[in-house]
């Protein structure tokens, strides 16, 4: 299980990954509940009790729309969990669980400090951002949930995709300033710039063969000639899931591993 760490704004939160999981509320009914579950980590829960968490987070969700019709539950805490609920798609919620800390030490600094770590917003956007970034990089790579050929193939594509990224999601490291998704640019002078600039724009293709560019330098921003948004995905499964913390990139195996670049979806 990955150990979640965040240090910083007067935090501190100890907590295991319990689960994280997958479904559509309209894929089944009472009697085939287990048809609902679209991906379910980890696979050696009892199938009694995966029904058991989609079924909690489904009664969740509805029973708020009854406050908030608009705008979707985005987080929930009780005495042993923490979730985070996110819903991209009609129809489609992703949903991760992680295991309050029980911690002695951890009560007793959370007495002397004032904090309760477990109202944090700060928190919550990190749980945000942890599953937003899942379903952002699968949506890059295969496109929409809702627009795959089927609930079994969606299944297939999702247990590959989330179950190779799963060991490279760094808990420990996730800060608050990386909510934000930033993209860190290299300093250089404008001579090089420029030059850098006309050469990417040079390997633009007018026969559409190579439409777009994006050139990183170190695990920094040189050059893009792609939209905010898609610069913004891209460099994070670049800089987070390709290059190593110390600058060294990962082997082919391992890149293929996580998701080649020839299955990347055309925006």
């Amino acid at each position: 299980q990955s150990t979640w760490g965040l240090q910083g704004y007067g935090l501190r939160v100890f907590v295991d990954m319990d689960m994280l999981f997958v479904f559509n509320p309209l894929l089944g009914h009472e009697e085939t509940e287990e048809q609902k579950i679209l991906f379910y980590w980890p696979p050696t829960d009892s199938m009694k009790k995966q029904c058991s968490y989609v079924g909690l987070a489904e009664g969740l969700s509805g029973f708020t729309r009854t406050f908030s019709p608009d705008i979707p539950v985005s987080s929930c805490v009780t005495k042993n969990l923490t979730l985070s609920l996110f819903n991209p798609e009609p129809n489609i919620w992703m949903v991760l669980a992680l295991r309050n800390s029980t911690d002695d030490k951890r009560g007793k600094d959370r007495k002397s400090t004032g904090n309760d770590s477990r109202s944090n917003p700060y928190e919550d956007c990190m749980l945000q951002t942890c599953v937003r970034r899942i379903y952002h990089l699968y949506e890059m790579f295969h496109g929409k949930m809702n627009d795959q050929p089927s609930a079994d193939h969606l299944r297939s594509t999702l247990s590959t995709f989330i179950s190779d990224m799963l060991p490279h999601l760094n808990f420990t490291s996730l800060s608050f300033t990386e909510t934000l998704d930033a993209v860190d640019f290299v300093a250089c002078d404008p001579i090089l710039y420029s030059s850098v600039h006309q050469c990417v724009r040079s390997v633009i293709s007018p026969t559409g063969a190579i439409t777009d560019a994006l050139v990183l330098y170190d695990g920094l921003l040189v050059d893009t000639t792609m939209n905010p948004i898609h610069t913004q995905r891209l460099n994070t499964y670049l800089t987070r899931y390709i290059y190593l913390p110390d600058g060294a990139s990962r082997t082919d195996s391992e890149v293929v591993s996580i998701s080649p670049i020839s299955r990347l979806n055309t925006w």
